[in-house]
């Protein structure tokens, strides 16, 4: 398929009408998304394919997708969970599991809070699809990546702290991260496909980019067969997890995610504790104008303890038109991936909301009232219109 803009009739077959009077992009391969006000069964979503349009089945709740960075949301949250189980301090220093001093040069030693924030000072180097050498971590491979110890989204803050976790626990990343949060709350995930059975293959999407040739695929097709296992039997935990990609490995649906977008949005006391969840929606670091903060184009404007912060910036980090929602989650962007949680929690009278949308093989057009692309836009107004919010 060519790159080309869509007709009003297309954009509202794909995204309702209030799509085709705001934008013009090429309508994505599928997408499916759920948003739902209090306690209230989510309004689902499902449109497309999960993968080529041509070759893949439909879109579904319980299609599998690579997620990109909504991983880093399921580590923060467990995270949290081994603190308030008093197995972690979040500002002491990582030293005692990494077996090294992780030290940033002007002496600052480096704790979960820093990298859960971005404000460690890593920063991510092109290694052709590596984030680091995949050599056991030490001070002298992360020597490259030291820069200014101000907010930069990094992924590679999540692979040492997944290093970190599997040091403490003594477990591999993925069978931890099942223990503390997807088991649960009954979540279908894995960060390591080659771990998948016939059945979650077969449901998993392809993901897509649209180009000059037509469609590509940007991930393996798990449908055609077994994949080998990313970390094999002599995988030693708490040496360097970023083969199972904590940073964005993470294969979970729809279904999975709607669980925890309701245990945060209603602050289940079986996941956290009340201050558990306050320090995932309260800032702790929050944009400066004319600051040295990278804020991916206005798109970061606030980050919690592993959570973006949406404070509701025009031509930022809005989330719908006319503004005046405001709320704390993830979102990603990676294998020709978009995609989001974001979740307002109840608070005294107000029941919050909680929104979830995965979308493939649509062009990155540039958004109209925020810095998040059209299609994105055209996504939120579709789900967030019809619940009810002030």
């Amino acid at each position: 398929m060519h790159r080309r803009s869509f007709h009003a009739a297309a954009l509202t077959a794909m995204f309702g009408p209030a799509a085709a009077a705001t934008a013009a992009f090429p309508a994505p391969a599928g997408w499916v998304g759920a948003a739902w006000r209090g306690g209230q069964a989510p309004r689902r979503v499902l449109r497309g394919h999960a993968g080529h349009p041509d070759r893949a089945p439909a879109v579904a709740a319980d299609t599998l997708w690579r997620v990109a960075s909504i991983s880093k949301l399921a580590q923060a949250v467990v995270v949290l969970r081994l603190a308030e189980a008093g197995r972690l301090d979040l500002r002491a220093p990582l030293d005692d599991w990494l077996g090294f001093r992780l030290r940033h040069p002007d002496g600052h030693a480096v704790n979960a809070r820093d990298l859960l924030s971005h404000r460690s000072g890593l920063r991510d180097v092109d290694r052709g699809g590596l984030y680091i050498t995949p050599e056991p971590l030490s001070a002298r491979q992360l020597a490259p990546h030291w820069a200014a110890r101000h907010f930069s989204y990094a992924n590679l803050n999540s692979i040492v702290l997944g290093t970190a976790l599997e040091a403490l626990l003594g477990q591999r990343y993925d069978e931890l991260m099942q223990q503390w949060l997807f088991a649960p709350l009954g979540m279908e995930a894995a960060f390591d496909p080659g771990r998948l059975s016939d059945a979650q293959r077969a449901r998993t999407a392809t993901l897509q980019r649209p180009g000059p040739q037509g469609w590509k695929a940007q991930t393996a097709d798990l449908r055609a067969g077994p994949v080998p296992a990313r970390a094999g039997a002599d995988y030693r935990p708490g040496r360097n997890c970023q083969v199972l990609a904590p940073q964005g490995g993470l294969i979970t649906n729809l279904q999975s995610l709607e669980r925890l977008a309701e245990a945060l949005r209603s602050c289940d006391p079986r996941l956290l504790s009340p201050t558990g969840h306050r320090q995932l929606r309260e800032s702790i670091w929050r944009a400066q104008p004319g600051g040295q903060d990278d804020t991916h184009g206005g798109l970061f404007q606030a980050w919690s303890h592993g959570a973006q912060c949406f404070t509701d910036t025009a031509g930022a980090d809005r989330l719908r038109s006319r503004g005046g929602l405001r709320g704390f989650g993830h979102l990603a962007e990676a294998y020709g991936l978009l995609g989001g949680l974001v979740v307002q929690p109840a608070q005294a009278e107000d029941p919050g909301w909680a929104m979830i949308y995965l979308l493939h093989g649509s062009a990155e057009t540039p958004g109209r009232h925020s810095a998040f692309a059209a299609v994105e836009e055209a996504v939120m107004t579709e789900l967030l219109d019809p619940i009810d919010l002030p």
